[in-house]
Parts: C-alpha cells; structure tokens; sequence
C-alpha cells in the first residue's frame, strides 16, 4: 500500500468532505442576518471569521476523537467499512488523534472566546460547552450517545438549532424564527447524512457495543426512511417558501433528484444483500444532496 504525504494524512483524519455540513450553518446565518439587517454592521466580518474558525476546529476534534474511540473500542477494525481507517494503515498512532483532537477543542475555545468578547455577548460561552457536550460525548465516555442510537438527535440538535441558531444570535443578538425553521432543515440533512454513513455497518457495529439508530432499526425499516428521508427534507423546504419564510428559488434543491436516484440504486442493491462498500462508496451523492438543497436555501434567502 502506498504512504500517502502527510497532508493528505491529516485530510483523511479530519474528514475534510464532511465539513460541508459545518461549514454551512454559520454562512446560512450570516446570509440570513445580512437580509435582515443589511447594511451589516461594523465588525460582522471578524465575528463571522472567528465563529467559523471555532466551528470548523470543534467539527475536526469531533471527528479526531470519533476515529480514537471507534478504534479503541474495536468499531474500527480490519473488516471494518467506514472511518478514516488512518491508525489501521499505520499512518497515525492514536496518541496522535488525541492530541490533535485536544488542540483542536483548545483553538475552538481560544476563537469563541474571542468572539464572545468581540461581540459583548457572554451567551455564546454556554453555547460553545453545549457544542463541546454534543461533540466530545457522542462517542466519549462515560456516555456516548452515539453508541445508544441517539447520534441522529445529537446531529440535529449540535449541526441544526444549536450552530445555525448559535451562529445567527452570535451575528445579531437576537432570535429568529426564519433561522429557527432552517436550523430545523438543516439539522434534518446532516441526521440524515449521519444515518446514510451508518448504513453499512448495521450488522457490525452491534458485535462491539455500538447500536446507532441504523442497526436498531434493522435492514427494512432503514431502508424506507433512507427512501423517504430527502423528500421529506425537500417538502420542508417548500413549505418554508410558502409559509413566506425563505423565497420559491428553495425548489431548486429538486435539482438534486437525479443523485436522489443514483443513491437510491445502490440502497436498493445493498437491500437485496450486495456489499456494504458499494453503499458506504455512495456517500458522496448524499453529500452531494445535502450541498445543492444548501445551495438552494442560500439562494432563496439572497433572492
């Protein structure tokens, strides 16, 4: 096997394409608040830039430390599908995933720090340990919840209401519904890009103690939600558009169909019992589902 350079290393470790799902809450606020209030006032540039630093650090140490657990706990392992599988080829040691992911909560701290002082707004330190909460504990003990079938409800409160409503209060101050109902959305596409990824291993996460919601589920129940789950996301979007919240543009998300297909194709293979590595292979047309409705809600806000 080839040794990749160490950056990519470090790419694979963090999970770089997964940081879409992060990265797009604080631009969705920040996109809402300007339609709010613009001109936008002074200082929005350092507060945004500061938040989505502290935002992108807290998402890499959760993924760091998702690595160190699942492979300590033997979730990642040799027959594994999944994972970024850096300590099973030899190009990391787990001390290394532990250190960076602690230097990773320590710049998320230092940056909301900052960003609380910049803005006067001492709410935003509860709501960083809250992010903290959701992120360390998903998979670190003593409790985690994504080993208890709850990693879905942690996604949606940590990526949805939390970041996006986190983000907009963090820029303006004060409370949205119009964020609230996108933080909803949007926490409904990255619980639903959690479940996808966790498709694959139902039969085997169960053999060492980690039941998500996919293996409690089983096979058939997975299968009709996965089926249903992004047409339920774009009919929110459509009713956001009619309840006047966001513009009619939201239905370009239905451009996603097409990888709505495509991903539906390889479910149904891995339903009639083909490889889980074809399914686990087909993540990059959910995350290509989840980056154009995205795409969509930002147009039907700037619209």
């Amino acid at each position: 096997m080839r040794i990749p350079g160490k950056l990519s290393i470090w790419v694979a470790a963090l999970r770089l394409p997964y940081f879409i799902t992060s990265l797009l809450p604080p631009c969705l606020a920040l996109c809402l608040f300007w339609k709010n209030e613009s001109p936008l006032p002074p200082g929005t540039g350092p507060a945004f830039f500061l938040l989505l630093a502290g935002t992108l650090c807290m998402h890499g140490a959760t993924n760091l430390f998702n690595d160190y657990y699942d492979t300590i706990n033997g979730v990642d392992n040799p027959e594994s599908v999944g994972g970024s599988r850096v300590v099973l080829n030899g190009w990391l040691k787990l001390a290394d995933l532990k250190a960076a992911g602690l230097f990773c909560y320590l710049f998320s701290l230092i940056f909301f720090v900052a960003l609380s002082l910049l803005t006067a707004r001492i709410l935003i330190l509860p709501g960083w340990l809250l992010g903290f909460a959701i992120s360390f504990f998903y998979v670190g003990p003593p409790v985690a919840y994504g080993y208890l079938g709850w990693g879905e409800a942690g996604s949606f409160i940590g990526m949805g209401w939390v970041l996006l409503l986190g983000s907009y209060f963090s820029l303006s101050g004060h409370f949205s519904w119009p964020a609230f109902w996108l933080a909803s959305i949007l926490g409904l596409m990255t619980a639903e890009v959690l479940f996808f990824q966790s498709l694959p291993q139902i039969e085997t996460d169960p053999r060492y103690n980690k039941h998500t919601l996919a293996s409690r589920l089983g096979r058939r129940r997975c299968f009709l939600i996965q089926s249903l789950a992004w047409p339920f996301i774009w009919l929110a979007c459509a009713l956001l558009a009619l309840g006047g919240y966001i513009g009619w543009a939201a239905l370009s998300c239905l451009s996603a169909i097409p990888l709505y297909i495509k991903s539906q194709i390889q479910l149904h293979k891995w339903f009639d019992g083909a490889s889980p590595q074809a399914l686990y292979d087909a993540g990059g047309l959910i995350r290509g589902m989840f980056f154009i409705t995205a795409a969509a809600l930002f147009i039907s806000i700037l619209c």
